[in-house]
This record gives C-alpha cells, structure tokens and sequence, in this order.
C-alpha cells in the first residue's frame, strides 16, 4: 500500500456512516482518512480519503485499479496529485484490497453491469458529498478494469473526464450496461506492443469515439500494462497531471491588465491550472473580435500542458459577448488602430508572460493576427519558441507588400499554419518562404473542403473542428516538452 493510504484516521461527515478507526500515523494528523461506504448492492467498500486543508472546495480525483491488485497501485501518482492540491478518493474493488471478498467468476467481474460499477458508482457519490471537494469537478484514474470503470463513469455518473491505462472497449461496453455514446473528455493511454497492439488499438479506438479534449497516448516499445505504464515510463506523470489539470481547472482564469509600450492598458484573460514556469500559449485574435475567440478552445488548450494568456489587442471589436477593452481605451485615447498598430501590445504580452516564469511561449493567431505572430516570432526569436497560424495572409495594404512572406524568411522556430480550404493559396507563399523543411520545422493543415477563417476552426460548432484539433495537437504536444 502507498504511503499516502496508510492512515486510518476515519473522518465522518452528515453524508457518510461510516465507522471511525482511530489512528496515531502521522499521516492520519495530515488528513489522510481510511474510509467504508456502501455499494447499491450492499458491499462495504474500503478507500483511503485525502481532502487538503483549506476552505474552498477542491477538484477530486477518484483512482481505481486493475484486477488482482489494489489502490496501492497508484502510489507513484498520489503525491504528484496531492501537490497539485486535489482531493482523492483511491477505493479497493470488491474482492480486492481491504474491501475483500471472493470473485466466483472473473468474466462476470470484467463484464457485468451489475457488479463491480456499483463500487464505482457509490465512490463516485460518497466523493461528490464530501464538503471539501467541488462535486462539479471530479476526474477518474483507472487501471485496467478500473480504465474500463472510468469510462463508466464518465458515460453514466457525470464524471468531468478520466485518464484511462490499458483498458478494452468491449469490456467498458459491457460494463456500461450497452453503447458507449456520451464519452469525452479522456487520455487513454496503452502500451504499442502489449496483447499485439490490441491495448493501444482499443485505445485509439476509444479517443475517435470520444468527444472534447480526448486523446490517445500510445507509448510506443513497451508491453506493459495498466497503472505498472507510469512507473516505467518518466514522462507520462507530468503528462497526466497536465491533463487532469486543465480538465479540472482549465476553465477557470481572470482578467489582467499590463502596459503596452505606448502606455495603453492591455487587457488579457489568463488561465493558468498550471506552474507559471509550464509553457504558456499567447492567443491573438482576429479583425473585429477580442480575447473571447478563445472561451471554447483556452480551455482545451490547457489540458496539453499549457496555460494560456488570451489577449485583446486595440485593433479589434467584440466576439462570444466579449468585449475588447484594450480597443475601447484606444479609441478613448485617439490611438492607432490599424492592424500592424496592434504589434507592440502582443510584444508586450510576451514580455509579461516571461515575467510571470513562462519558460517557452507559443504564439497563436488568428487571421491579421496569425500573420502579425510570424512577424514577431521571426523578429523576437528571444520571446517566442513556437508559432500557430490561423488563416495568415498579407493583410497589411498596398504601402505592405508582401510583408509577412518578407518575415517568414527568417523564421528559426518550429511553425504550424491552418486555414480554410479556399484560402489555401492566401498563404502558400508566406509557407513557401518559412526556410525550413516541411515536416521537419514547418507544417501544415488544410481541409480538402469547407473550414473557417482564424482560429474559430476549433469551435465545436463548426463541422470539421475536431480535424483541425488532431492535427494542432500533435504539434502543440511536441512544444509543450
């Protein structure tokens, strides 16, 4: 059992009846709880309860294993969640662990509706009731069977997502009690070589039937299964809690103000579930709009890693009921509104954001934005490290010409352009100019038909966006490292 599990302090509350254990573990003084509740079926299950101190309500992460093992499995994950300040709830299945019990027929345990999901589900509910955990914001982890659980949950018992390790999509059907239609939100992670490839197919199989920030994570030369994955490969607990950080706080920021060069106040929306030294995305908006181009998408954004700052730059208007306010203080003060006025609030941006300990930025823009982004990171190669294009093309007058296909020649970092189908040729000589080999520094991404002009690709309310996330994501992982 891990050491965070060990303290069998019970802490009783209106909503569970529990039976107190007292305990003099040091753990136990640290608020680390052994806790029973009892499944629809009347098994009483046992799970070690950690709610951190403190009088807001906190995101929760329920954790359940695979067959034939117990919460102790999740040992290497615990502090790394406890860190982040999250409640969890790791529970023993029935005929596992302290809840114990025979298992006549494991085909019925790995399959049946009407068992094991009953655990699950009362753990969910017991969770949800406790006062210091926001039930709103509550994600799964699961191993194996508890990967299958976790799709469950998410299905059936509102979960907000899950991080899924090994499991199999036929045995999550089952277990669900029929189709799996309303899953989202999930990282399902497999190992390439375990059971054939069968694992990380059911995985990729899995993430395509999912909707929202849901994704596969197949890693690649290993045959390891469930929970055993994060002990063995380094990388993928960092990429865990990144996830289940933007998953559980992502949308949530606050609007902050800095100086532009000129003086003028800057209005910005930061959302930042992440350390202020994670990689931070710098999102620019379009003619006319404001930092409300990124409601939908800031959020998801988050879940690879990133926190992100939105901003309004004075050359703009209003969008998603968002109002730029960085735009009417220009108008207010008299200033320069044209689109390449907007240049020294984005500079400034960047500055800030470095300030805040942001170790590597990746520029986003969209539209006259998008074009500004190659601009400035081909000129501020010290501020930017990554470049995301939405839709860019030479925006900037007659008196401009070819200005951005000027700039891209001295682009040195890693860049990655979208836009509609139709606009294609907009930018092809700005792409053309980028000196780096497509694929190798370069890429990009085009519908065969339709698509939209600047980043509202990513909205979810544009046939196709879930294409144009499949192919950035990718590519914002690799920045994210």
């Amino acid at each position: 059992m891990g050491p965070n599990l060990t303290a069998c302090l019970l802490i009783a509350s209106a909503s569970f009846t529990g039976t107190a254990l007292a305990s003099e573990s040091p753990l136990a003084l640290a608020g680390d709880s052994e806790v029973t509740f009892q499944s629809a079926d009347g098994v009483q299950v046992h799970a070690g309860l950690h709610i951190p101190s403190g009088e807001a309500p906190v995101a929760a992460v329920l954790l359940v294993h695979g067959g034939r093992q117990d919460r102790s499995e999740w040992a290497p994950l615990l502090p790394e969640l406890h860190a982040r300040g999250w409640a969890t709830l790791a529970i023993d299945l029935r005929g596992h662990g302290q809840t114990g019990g025979e298992i006549a027929d494991w085909g019925a345990f790995f399959n049946d509706p009407n068992g094991v999901p009953h655990d699950v589900e009362a753990a969910m509910g017991f969770l949800a009731e406790q006062p210091g955990v926001d039930p709103e914001r509550i994600a799964v982890v699961g191993s194996s069977v508890g990967a299958n659980l976790a799709c469950v949950a998410v299905e059936k018992w509102s979960a907000r997502g899950a991080v899924f390790l090994s499991g199999k999509t036929e045995a999550a059907r089952n277990l669900a009690g029929g189709e799996l239609g309303k899953l989202h939100s999930t990282l399902y992670i497999a190992a390439a070589d375990e059971q054939g490839g069968a694992r990380a197919g059911w995985a990729n199989e899995l993430a395509a039937m999912s909707a929202g920030a849901s994704r596969a994570r197949i890693v690649q030369g290993s045959s390891t299964h469930g929970a055993a994955l994060l002990g063995e490969e380094r990388e993928l607990v960092p990429e865990v809690i990144a996830f289940l950080g933007g998953l559980l706080e992502g949308d949530r920021m606050r609007t902050v103000e800095f100086q532009s060069g000129d003086g003028l106040s800057i209005t910005a929306d930061h959302y930042a579930p992440h350390p202020a030294d994670s990689p931070l995305i710098l999102a620019l908006h379009q003619a006319g709009w404001s930092r409300g181009e990124y409601r939908e998408s800031a959020p998801r954004l988050t879940t690879l890693g990133f926190n992100v700052l939105a901003l309004d730059q004075r050359s703009g208007g209003g969008v998603n009921e968002v109002t730029n306010l960085t735009a009417e203080r220009a108008k207010a003060a008299e200033l320069p509104m044209e689109y390449l006025d907007a240049e020294p609030d984005i500079l400034a941006a960047l500055t800030w954001a470095r300030k805040q300990g942001a170790k590597r930025v990746v520029l986003m823009g969209s539209s006259y934005s998008a074009s500004l982004t190659l601009k400035v990171a081909a000129e501020h190669p010290e501020l930017v490290d990554a470049a995301v294009s939405f839709s860019p093309g030479e925006y900037f007058g007659r008196e401009n010409p070819g200005l951005i296909a000027s700039a891209a020649k001295a682009l040195a970092c890693p860049v990655w352009i979208s836009s509609a189908a139709q606009e294609g040729e907009v930018w092809e000589e700005i792409y053309r100019a980028i000196p780096a080999e497509a694929g190798k520094g370069k890429w990009s991404y085009l519908p065969k038909e339709g698509g939209q002009h600047g980043s509202r690709a990513l909205w979810s309310r544009f046939a196709g966006f879930e294409a144009v996330w499949d192919a950035l994501e990718p590519f914002l992982l690799e920045q994210s490292q």
